[in-house]
């Protein structure tokens, strides 16, 4: 696999993509995985917002954010005044633990939010990728992990390896 993701509501389930852009799902902790879709191109990140009902999310270089359901794929770019600046996103992850969200286009609310690392800093969107704002990391960020449930942590690494930690969901960062 070339990108890898738990499920937030099932420990033991993961997602992973091959280098075609194939999707397998492993209920059993990496056992066994079976092959559910394809995304519109070979991801270098994938997240999972829900196991019922299916959303993932998958991002590479040049492509942006799509999100995936079991009905397809399309962009999680945003639009207009909440669209993401660019479309190379290195890596997304979710954090369902954040108590935000917001009202989906086709009905319903997310829960949780959305950050994508990209070459002009860190975003969050809290609509699966309806719109999306700008974090207080500026500048060509890479990866980015979120801390346990309960916590505010976030972690992200650079171009050049350097490493920056926030307390407070990525408003302020140090490092």
């Amino acid at each position: 696999a070339v990108a890898l993701a738990a499920d937030p509501g099932k420990p033991a389930a993961l997602y992973g993509a091959d280098e075609s852009g194939a999707l397998f799902l492993s209920a059993d902790g990496g056992a066994s995985w079976r092959r559910l879709t394809r995304a519109p191109f070979p991801p270098s990140s994938v997240a999972v917002a829900t196991s019922r009902p299916l959303v993932v999310f998958a991002s590479a270089p040049g492509q942006g954010v799509y999100e995936g359901t079991a009905s397809g794929w399309g962009p999680a770019n945003g639009f207009v005044n909440g669209a993401l600046p660019t479309r190379n996103v290195y890596a997304v992850v979710f954090d369902p633990n954040t108590g935000e969200g917001g009202p989906l286009p086709r009905g319903g609310t997310a829960r949780g939010t959305l950050y994508a690392a990209t070459d002009e800093g860190i975003f969050k969107s809290t609509d699966y990728g309806g719109s999306w704002a700008r974090l207080g990391l500026s500048g060509d960020v890479r990866a980015i992990a979120v801390g346990p449930a309960g916590s505010k942590l976030m972690i992200a690494v650079d171009g050049s390896g350097h490493v920056f930690r926030s307390e407070d969901r990525g408003v302020t960062w140090s490092g």
